[in-house]
């Protein structure tokens, strides 16, 4: 039966209550078997709930939100359920062509740990994958340091223009009391002068809280990127059996410039390797 058809509404409502009834059971299942079914109920919830969220965005998802990705880029995807052995889950993975913000699609190369076994499919990155990271890490800690250092002299700098702006707005007669003035007063009849300190205070404290909130995203993502990392210590491994398109919607990061992931390159050298790799696999199969 073509349940795509409005004709068919009554028997599409029936099997969906079939389908939600027998999910609801299996799922209760595999709750209450052992550790691994356990496992499997989870992964099964994680993905579905996935699944809901992609067909909610689809409609008014548009990739020019996101950045553009270079070939080469590091980035974090969601694979989703996996069936067989079907590579799935959260992973980073490489960037193999350019996609700019109206491409809705990135071909992507999975990366997994090096856990000492290679297939004929694997490729060998090294610690490459992590050196970046880390680097990207030290080099994000310095510059949200010295961020902090300039915001607070912000703050300073705004109490000393707050401090003159109230002892203008006492001489020039306006309404004050301890914390607060005649602002409109202030803004229509004001002299210049203290106009353009009330334009000054606008514009630091809007800056401020734009600033203030860029960092807090930034240490946010680098926080977590740097819990994530410690298993690429021993290498990571492309999966070149795996190689796919997927769209930008199952990206998990970077979203923007604040990502730690953000504009991390592989070297060229690295490219390179992997073209052969991919030459060698699909176009010089293995006798």
């Amino acid at each position: 039966m073509n349940y795509k058809d409005p004709h068919n509404k009554e028997n599409l409502i029936q099997v969906k209550n079939k389908l939600i009834s027998d999910l609801s059971i299996y799922l209760d299942e595999l709750i209450a078997g052992d550790e691994h079914q356990y496992k499997e109920a989870a992964i099964l919830y994680y993905s579905l709930t996935d699944r809901l969220n992609y067909f909610k965005l689809e409609p008014t998802f548009n990739p020019k939100y996101l950045p553009s990705y270079a070939r080469g880029n590091l980035i974090k995807a969601n694979f989703g359920y996996n069936v067989g052995s079907e590579f799935g889950g959260l992973h980073y993975c490489i960037v193999l062509h350019e996609s700019n913000q109206q491409n809705p699609i990135a071909s992507v190369l999975p990366l997994t740990s090096n856990k000492g076994r290679l297939y004929k499919s694997d490729i060998n990155l090294g610690d490459e994958m992590y050196s970046l990271l880390m680097s990207k890490i030290k080099n994000t800690k310095i510059e949200i340091k010295k961020q902090s250092k300039q915001l607070s002299q912000t703050i300073n700098r705004s109490n000393d223009i707050a401090d003159k702006l109230f002892s203008l707005v006492k001489i020039e007669g306006f309404s004050i009391d301890e914390n607060s003035f005649d602002l409109l007063g202030a803004a229509f009849y004001g002299s210049p002068q203290l106009k353009n300190l009330l334009k000054n205070v606008s514009t630091i404290t809007k800056d401020f809280k734009f600033q203030l909130n860029e960092l807090q995203q930034t240490k946010k993502s680098l926080d977590q990127t740097s819990r994530e990392i410690s298993k690429m210590k021993e290498g990571s491994i492309g999966i070149i059996n795996q190689i796919r398109p997927i769209s930008k919607m199952r990206i998990y990061k970077p979203k923007s410039k604040n990502d730690a992931l953000y504009n991390i390159s592989i070297s060229d050298d690295t490219l390179d390797t992997i073209n052969e790799k991919l030459s060698q696999y699909y176009l010089k199969p293995y006798k």
